[in-house]
């Protein structure tokens, strides 16, 4: 019997072993029939029953059972080297990761997939199918409802009907009848050849730098600082990767908006000399190509970066609205690679847990931009709250990032710089269900409607989202109009002046020309102290010596102004006992902030002009 054969331990004596015979026949299995020494392997006792002698497939059962063993075991031993790994980076220096930085212009490597969701673990097989030209392989996310999805059910559908249980996916092979000509007929014109780019002398590039970063990134993380500055003027990297030197013009043009240093160069895009302060920063923004002439290449994440600050650059000036569509285009970057999935990684290895760090705050940052301009301009957005499930961002300041034993770890009783940020994502996102449920064309839903009392259940929906979040903020978060820092009381002004300008958002719907009337729906009065609010947040902020631009603040000022005139207008028409002085001295005041902005921007001067109308 083939169950004698096996040994428990070893032998001391050696002997030669035996042919193992055929199986016993389904019928004989439990009787230990001879059907392997009998003629024709007909069993004996078939003969003496007078019974078909037959054999049914072997069983795969226990075969595919040590295969799932051995797979579980597999993936423990890849976990624990990952663990090892990151053991190992982290017992290196910061130094020794800037040699070979991953985040060069080569397709994205990021993976926000969770290898053990059996939906992310078909889209990272999908990936390894090669069916672009080359040797790239496709880097693209591909979600529930595409057609790869619904391909995995039917080859589990397969698997169980199939007696042997084959891989899930693709062979990774591709036909090379339909491919070999590829390269002939499909392809796109190549990009253009650009001129070199033509960067700052190092003195102002490292002041141009420096006013980014101390002014705009404490309100807009984009980038991470040590990550930058270390590729900047260690590695070089601008000099030798286009679209790295595209992130470092876009900085500079951001830095040179906000610098009054006398070297910086004053000169139009056009070539013609100037000296209106309003073309600073256009000789390092005009040279970007924005878009590219064809999408065939995978998107990285410069390119995503890129868009955030071009967004940031272009607000104030008169291709403001075209900063919409190029949000847009950056989403849909970032949505190809995966980059609006939920990232589990609390154990990969530090480099690519940076990278995915990056990649979540240059996804925060275009969809709040995204939803702020959506808003603003009265368009649909670009992605709304049920279409991506990525975490918030990380609250841990950049210099903790690449610390040699516990990176990406705040040290305990040391605030946060990004508890702002973090705060404002989850205060922008409550702006996110003020679009979706009270500003959209039509309801989807039958059983959703958009009358007076319908609207008017969701708006206290979201006073009590926008409450509830006003209470849970920390104590060093909460307004302080004599904060003694002055980088802190920026992150003050621009968190308690967006959630006056989301509540104003909730409530204008309710404000109409036909039906406005002091004792309806609290809307109106609720809209006015909000706007009161921002302004009397705006003048605080203005009347310190260190301020600067916020051009993000522009549509919330001119709101804020026109609420207040409104609210004058219906006051005093319904003859009530209104003083209007307050609030025109409110509106007075952000006509004052709108005329020193003019300087420099051309849309502070448009709104200006609308105001004084």
């Amino acid at each position: 019997m083939a169950d004698s054969e096996d040994s428990n331990g070893p032998s001391s004596t050696i002997r030669p072993r035996k042919r193992r015979a055929l199986r016993a026949c389904t019928s004989c299995k439990k009787r230990k029939g001879d059907g392997a020494t009998m003629p024709n392997n007909i069993c004996t006792s078939c003969i003496s029953l007078d019974v078909e002698c037959e054999y049914s497939p072997e069983q795969k059962t226990l075969v595919r059972d040590m295969l799932v063993d051995l797979a579980t075991y597999a993936r423990s031993l890849e976990q624990q080297l990952e663990r090892a790994q990151m053991q190992l980076e982290q017992a290196q220096s910061p130094s020794s990761y800037a040699a070979s930085s991953t985040f060069r212009s080569s397709p994205a490597n990021f993976n926000g997939h969770n290898e053990d969701n059996p939906q992310d673990l078909f889209s990272l097989r999908v990936k390894k199918v090669s069916l672009d030209r080359g040797d790239q392989s496709y880097q693209r996310h591909v979600g529930s409802s595409s057609h790869f999805m619904f391909m995995r059910t039917a080859l589990e559908i397969r698997d169980k009907m199939s007696s042997e249980k084959e891989s899930l996916g693709f062979s990774g092979k591709r036909r090379n009848d339909l491919w070999d000509e590829y390269i002939q007929w499909h392809h796109f014109p190549p990009e253009p050849v650009d001129p070199p780019y033509v960067f700052p002398p190092d003195d102002l590039l490292r002041s141009l730098i420096d006013i980014y970063f101390d002014l705009q990134h404490n309100i807009y993380p984009v980038l991470h600082r040590p990550i930058f500055e270390r590729e900047v003027f260690t590695n070089k990297l601008h000099t030798t990767d286009r679209r790295f030197g595209a992130v470092v013009l876009a900085v500079c043009a951001i830095g040179a908006r906000l610098s009054n240093d006398p070297r910086n160069d004053r000169t139009l895009y056009d070539g013609m000399g100037t000296d209106d302060e309003r073309s600073l920063g256009w000789k390092y923004f005009s040279q970007i190509r924005m878009v590219r002439t064809n999408f065939t290449e995978h998107p990285s994440l410069y390119e995503v970066q890129l868009y955030a600050l071009a967004l940031l650059f272009m607000f104030p000036t008169p291709f403001g609205d075209a900063g919409w569509s190029t949000c847009g285009l950056a989403i849909r970057f970032a949505l190809e690679v995966g980059a609006h999935r939920k990232q589990y990684i609390a154990n990969k290895p530090k480099q690519d847990r940076i990278e995915a760090e990056l990649w979540r705050r240059a996804f925060w940052n275009i969809v709040t931009s995204d939803l702020a301009m959506s808003i603003a301009l009265g368009r649909p957005r670009a992605v709304k709250e049920d279409d991506f499930d990525l975490e918030l961002p990380l609250e841990c300041d950049d210099e903790f990032w690449e610390h040699p034993t516990d990176p990406f770890v705040q040290p305990k009783g040391q605030r946060s710089q990004m508890s702002f940020w973090y705060q404002n994502v989850k205060l922008l996102r409550i702006a996110g269900l003020v679009k979706d449920n009270l500003y959209s064309t039509r309801k989807s839903a039958p059983w959703l409607d958009s009358s007076a009392a319908s609207n008017a259940d969701i708006v206290i929906e979201i006073d009590s989202a926008l409450n509830n979040w006003l209470d849970a903020l920390p104590d060093h978060l909460k307004w302080n109009p004599h904060h003694p820092d002055d980088n802190a009381f920026v992150q003050l002004v621009v968190l308690h002046g967006n959630h006056y300008w989301v509540q104003i958002q909730a409530h204008k719907l309710f404000i109409r020309s036909d039906s406005l009337s002091t004792s309806s729906f609290p809307s109106l009065a609720i809209c006015t102290n909000a706007a009161r609010s921002f302004a009397h947040i705006i003048q605080a902020y203005h009347s310190r010596p260190n301020s600067f631009m916020l051009s993000l603040f522009i549509a919330p000022m001119f709101l804020s102004a026109t609420m207040l005139l409104i609210n004058a207008w219906t006051s005093l028409r319904a003859k009530a006992n209104y003083d209007p002085r307050k609030d025109m001295n409110d509106v007075s005041k952000i006509l004052q902030i709108l005329s020193i902005y003019e300087k420099r921007s051309v849309i502070h001067k448009q709104v200006f002009v609308s105001c004084r109308t």
